[in-house]
């Protein structure tokens, strides 16, 4: 299980350079035929530009479409807000 808050070490996720940190990690753990858990407890706040960067581009980098069904997400929630 990746869990972001820990990985990243912010609760407020809107950098580029972390998004890519994420992505990385979650192709990396993908490349090893795992299943991927992508855990948010604890973040209070996601940026729009966050996701596209680390979620959105690693869709589209994905070469075995088989793999998105590895990817599982926790702990997003309303409570969570999306800039």
């Amino acid at each position: 299980m990746i869990d972001v808050y820990e990985l990243i070490g912010k609760k407020d996720l809107m950098d580029l350079t972390d998004a890519e940190i994420l992505k990385n990690k979650i192709k990396e753990l993908l490349q090893k035929g795992e299943k991927v858990v992508v855990s948010f407890s604890g973040i209070e706040m996601i940026y729009t530009i966050f996701l596209q960067k680390s979620i959105g581009e690693l869709y589209l980098e994905i070469e075995d479409i088989t793999d998105l069904d590895k990817i599982e997400f926790k702990n997003l929630n309303e409570d969570e807000d999306l800039l």
